[in-house]
């Protein structure tokens, strides 16, 4: 197991993503997990993305979807399309409770990078486009 590389600015859609696009590896085998701090209120939801490969993985800081205004929205949107177009399959979402979401999506050790894999549950992408 490795710790992922974390990359972007909290509550910077634009930028976050820009950086997260040119530090990922998105292919086949990736496996692609939006990580988010509450269920059932995708209308305010903030997210952190983790593009996770067998070799390496890259994290971003909170900075997507609709907490973070029509750019959240739509740099969630940009990055998932950039996921499917680079072949990804594997999609899922992880809920972490509010208390941890911070500390779990900007500096995660090796035992968060596990919760996060273990807690993930398949998704449909259409959700986030």
């Amino acid at each position: 197991m490795h710790t992922p590389e974390i990359t972007g600015t909290i509550g910077a859609p634009k930028e976050t993503l820009s950086l997260l696009l040119e530090k990922s590896d998105f292919n086949a085998q990736t496996m692609f997990i939006v990580i988010t701090d509450f269920q059932g209120h995708r209308n305010i939801a903030r997210y952190s993305v983790l593009v996770h490969n067998k070799e390496a993985s890259t994290l971003s800081v909170p900075a997507f979807g609709p907490h973070y205004g029509q750019a959240g929205i739509e740099a969630l949107r940009d990055v998932v399309q950039t996921a499917i177009a680079s072949g990804v399959t594997n999609f899922k979402e992880t809920v972490v409770n509010p208390y941890d979401f911070q500390r779990m999506t900007s500096d995660p050790d090796e035992a968060d990078l596990k919760v996060l894999l273990s807690k993930a549950n398949p998704t449909d992408y259409n959700i986030y486009i």
